[in-house]
């Protein structure tokens, strides 16, 4: 995943050498909604069978982005996430459920690239844009909060110490306001153990953009 990420960003270089470029400068916070792509699971516990699943809570994200070119444009950023889930334990037998909650904060840098539909040439009031790249995300801690006995006590080493989403969304940019809109889709797992469920999310930014 490594070279995946060195080979993106030589491309993005080579592409956008001796070209006439714009760099603008930018700043966003936004909501996200996650869910993992396997969630179910069954442990038998004191004579009962619990049924655990997993349930997305809105998070958020803050951070900032430099974006490299005009029309196709290369963007690195840096942010500071936060995964909100709520597990749920049914017990099958009495219909007991127990609802725990748990935030993940990370340290995510997205690598996109992007189209504007609109010639910067002909406006540069407002544009559409199309985009899609790569998000590796490093955990920091968990915040946990552990309802009974069978609620797992989940801690930062039940996660991979990074993972990675891809990345597709679209755009809009009015004068120095933009708003964008995306979906992610996992591609390695989250969790550090057997369990290989890979996290899904939508997102959606907006923020303030600075040209030079």
């Amino acid at each position: 995943m490594k070279k995946l990420i060195i080979s993106l960003i030589s491309i993005a270089i080579i592409a956008f050498t001796g070209h006439s470029q714009l760099l603008e400068i930018r700043g966003y916070s936004g909501i996200n909604i996650h869910q993992f792509t396997n969630t179910d699971n069954r442990q038998f516990v004191e004579n009962a069978i619990y049924s655990r699943s997993f349930s997305g809570r809105p998070g958020l994200q803050i951070g900032g982005a430099v974006t490299l070119g005009k029309r196709f444009y290369f963007q690195p950023g840096l942010q500071f996430t936060t995964i909100s889930m709520a597990y749920v334990t049914d017990n099958t037998v009495d219909g007991e459920e127990l609802i725990s909650n748990s935030r993940l904060n990370m340290i995510s840098v997205p690598l996109r690239a992007g189209f504007k539909l609109i010639n910067p040439e002909f406006t540069s009031f407002f544009n559409v844009r199309i985009f899609g790249g790569i998000q590796g995300n490093r955990p920091v801690s968990v915040n946990h909060a552990r309802e009974s006995t069978i609620s797992e006590n989940i801690t930062i080493e039940d996660y991979n110490q990074v993972f990675f989403n891809a990345d597709l969304g679209v755009g809009a940019d009015i004068f120095f306001l933009f708003a964008d809109l995306g979906y992610q889709f996992g591609l390695t797992p989250v969790h550090s153990g057997p369990n290989d469920a890979k996290v899904q999310a939508f997102y959606a930014n907006v923020g303030v953009n600075f040209k030079f």
